[in-house]
């Protein structure tokens, strides 16, 4: 705090602290012969054993918060704030590369989209979201030379953007994921060079994920220590 070198974290003090907790456990725990060379060994075997279950422990608590996803929601099935994407509600199945998709959750519908800029209110609730795109086969064969960009915006700045040609030797289906922590209001825009705009790229399976109960609570102890 004073020398302003390197960075203040909540871990700092979860870590130190149980570190602590391990060492004063050891001593406390052996209450004969401390003070002999026979006590000292017992004490610190006994803070080995300890250390040992507090990194199980805390180890498993890090991939719990790492890796372990909390709720999932679709992307349909919150309000668009403009009212203005459209959802295929067949979930109609398409080629890519010549292999046949089945979307299984929600299908951005190319077909009879109202415009090319959709947003959400996301209220800070989300993590992550993620999903897949691609150009279908049918739509290659017809613009052969047409690049399309999606963009994802949050709260007016760009996070994360796609660009996807229809003239790629390549065409497969291909995955996204973007950050969305502390994100009040998501905008995505989909953009192409061609004369027909919005009619050529499909995004399916489109969910957000919020944090897990363990992310929660670390993140309402750092926004106390927050200034």
């Amino acid at each position: 705090m004073f020398s302003r070198m390197g960075a203040f974290d909540i871990d700092d003090i979860l870590i130190n602290t149980l570190g602590a907790a391990v060492g004063y456990g050891a001593q406390r725990i052996v209450k004969h012969h401390r003070n002999t060379l026979k006590g000292l060994i017992r004490i610190f075997l006994t803070a080995i054993i300890f250390s040992i279950g507090a990194i199980t422990v805390v180890g498993g608590l890090n991939h719990y918060l790492d890796n372990v996803d909390g709720k999932s929601v679709a992307l349909n099935e919150l309000v668009s704030s403009d009212g203005a994407v459209v959802w295929d509600q067949e979930l109609s199945g398409f080629t890519v590369g010549q292999t046949n998709v089945e979307p299984q959750i929600n299908l951005y519908n190319r077909k009879k989209q109202k415009t090319n800029e959709f947003s959400y209110l996301l209220n800070q609730k989300y993590k992550n979201m993620k999903g897949y795109f691609a150009i279908p086969d049918d739509v290659v064969r017809r613009a052969s030379h047409e690049t399309i960009t999606i963009s994802f915006i949050a709260d007016g700045t760009e996070i994360y953007s796609l660009v996807v040609s229809a003239n790629s030797g390549e065409n497969h289906p291909d995955s996204f994921q973007t950050p969305l922590n502390g994100v009040n209001e998501l905008t995505i825009k989909v953009m192409n060079d061609g004369s027909n705009p919005m009619t050529n790229i499909v995004m399916w399976d489109i969910t957000l994920t919020e944090p897990n109960t363990g992310q929660k609570f670390i993140n309402s102890i750092k926004s106390m220590f927050m200034f």
